[in-house]
């Protein structure tokens, strides 16, 4: 979906910006899986990770947000 419609974009406008986009919406989800992974991969989640994972999963969301 992204890269069809940075496409779409990137020839209507003739600008590079929507590659710049797409990168940044990429970035987030590629932070939101690595954060999922360790997440189902760590055994024993003590209260310091679990704050930990809950602090950056609000940053991500505030990344993919912008």
């Amino acid at each position: 979906m992204f890269i069809g419609a940075t496409g779409i974009t990137t020839a209507y406008l003739s600008s590079a910006i929507p590659v710049f986009c797409y990168l940044i919406c990429l970035g987030a989800e590629l932070t939101e899986m690595f954060l999922a992974r360790q997440i189902l991969n760590d055994k024993a989640l003590t209260r310091e990770r679990i704050d930990r994972i809950t602090v950056l999963q609000g940053w991500v969301g505030i990344w993919s947000a912008l």
